[in-house]
């Protein structure tokens, strides 16, 4: 059923165009509750919708029980809630860039073509065709009728558990900012600190907070037209 989604949707939308030519996409997304890039996500396939996020749908557009009833099963929207992969898995896909790739498949003009992604992330069509395989292979994606379709829109890792993998990822996303620090214009990016002196057993508290704000600041900024892949990092780190 999770997969049947987008044609319902699509089904829903032109239904009520043909009771009213004038009846908008736009308008269908706001009676959605959903931003119109959101919609045009699901509408194409590029992004599985999760099941919170259709449960608030099917609200929003006061269907008839009957009609909704086949979305509303849990154990249809399984394979969208958070997915944890493991260690091994991580590994291969390890490389920030795998998920700038999963961020931009979601930008409303991306295309599949090996020339347009390799010139909007800065990478060679090899490299391309390297995280198209690895996606695929752990998977996280699928490519259908020439579209990249996502199969967990969540991914999780090990939390507070020592991992070489994840070091590498976390020290290669710090590499590259600092390697364009200083090529980056100020307006496109933001950077800042502070040093504070804390009681340690609050780090746990922290650490659950700093995730929130992560989540909170991505929805904010995926809500409109998707044009650029940008990269949220937040550090807490030790000085003594």
């Amino acid at each position: 059923m999770r997969k049947q989604f987008p044609q319902f949707l699509k089904k829903l939308l032109k239904e009520r165009q043909s009771r009213n030519e004038r009846y908008s996409k736009r308008a269908f997304a706001k009676h959605c509750g959903v931003s119109i890039g959101q919609l045009n996500d699901y509408l194409s396939g590029r992004r599985m919708c999760t099941e919170k996020t259709a449960k608030k749908i099917l609200a929003n557009l006061n269907l008839p029980d009957k009609q909704a009833e086949a979305f509303q099963s849990p154990e249809s929207w399984e394979a969208s809630k958070a997915h944890r992969l493991s260690s091994e898995r991580f590994e291969i896909i390890s490389d920030p860039i795998h998920f700038a790739f999963l961020a931009l498949t979601t930008a409303t003009d991306f295309v599949l073509k090996p020339d347009w992604i390799a010139e909007k992330l800065k990478i060679s069509k090899d490299k391309v065709d390297k995280i198209l395989h690895n996606l695929k292979s752990v998977g996280l994606i699928e490519v259908v009728d020439k579209k990249v379709v996502i199969h967990h829109e969540h991914v999780i890792t090990t939390l507070d558990v020592p991992s070489e993998a994840l070091r590498a990822s976390h020290k290669k996303s710090l590499s590259r900012i600092i390697s364009q620090l200083d090529t980056v214009p100020v307006e496109k990016r933001d950077v800042c600190s502070v040093s504070v002196c804390i009681d340690p057993k609050k780090l746990p508290l922290v650490k659950k907070r700093v995730l929130k704000f992560v989540e909170k600041t991505a929805r904010f900024l995926e809500a409109g037209e998707k044009k650029e892949v940008y990269e949220i990092n937040v550090q807490v780190f030790p000085w003594s």
